[in-house]
């Protein structure tokens, strides 16, 4: 394979025997494409994840209380979704599918679909799931981000991330990369690299700034499936009536 914005036909023999060319490949569960970019890679955990979500139908259509139902996704759904999602290059495109996935998955162990029209941000309080996955993993992005800063500068992990590669810039807009992401993420929380590169230093207090969650208003309200729900979810004995008043 080789990696880059366009196709490149190579040719490796070893022991006289053509190695085949692919155009992708899994390793270690992430998949790695020709082109660089973590999309499929994401689409392939979300569907893993979704599979596995749907192995609990029974459970989440059980009367069992909500928060053994919470405890079952966070254990057994999430963990699938974000396994080496701290190295993933995401666009908003790749973020709001995300958060598409989420919000289903939610609403689907509440019993209620879209035409309830049930505000996120009352499914998020009602599910005690307020701080949404794409949140979460910022939070593993600039916690790997601290790991690697520690690390001796002939380690592999720090060569990669500092490492030059020579070439000319294709014309037009460059692709985002996961610096530009690490950089949006210091911005959201007040930091610049060269303050940032000096904090991670201190294990405790990076991973409290790693922690600190920037996103949550933002997308509470409208992210999760492109639009904003009319109703508003009441808090009976079940802990996941409706109230019917819309606006």
């Amino acid at each position: 394979m080789s990696i880059g914005k366009h196709h490149e036909t190579i040719k490796v023999t070893i022991n006289d025997e053509d190695v085949e060319q692919v155009e992708e490949f899994t390793y270690l569960g992430g998949v790695v494409t020709e082109d660089g970019r973590s999309s499929k890679d994401i689409k392939r955990r979300i569907g893993l994840a979704s599979a596995a979500f749907g192995q609990l139908t029974k459970m989440w259509k059980s009367d069992i209380s909500l928060k053994i139902k919470i405890r079952l996704y966070e254990t057994l759904v999430v963990p699938v979704l974000m396994y080496g999602a701290e190295c993933w290059t995401m666009r908003k495109a790749e973020e709001q599918k995300i958060l598409v996935a989420e919000m289903n998955w939610l609403r689907r162990i509440l019993g209620k679909t879209r035409r309830d029209r049930i505000r996120n941000e009352v499914i998020r309080k009602v599910t005690n799931q307020e701080e949404t996955l794409v949140d979460k993993i910022r939070q593993r992005r600039l916690m790997w981000f601290g790991h690697v800063h520690r690390m001796e500068n002939t380690r592999l992990p720090a060569r990669a991330l500092y490492g030059y590669v020579e070439g000319n810039r294709s014309k037009g807009r460059q692709r985002k990369t996961w610096m530009d992401n690490v950089r949006e993420d210091l911005a959201n929380r007040g930091l610049n690299m060269r303050a940032a590169i000096d904090k991670t230093r201190d294990r405790t207090e990076w991973r409290r700034i790693a922690k600190t969650s920037s996103s949550a208003q933002a997308v509470n309200g409208n992210n999760g499936n492109g639009k904003n729900g009319n109703g508003n979810m009441g808090h009976g004995n079940n802990g996941n009536g409706k109230n019917g008043n819309r606006k």
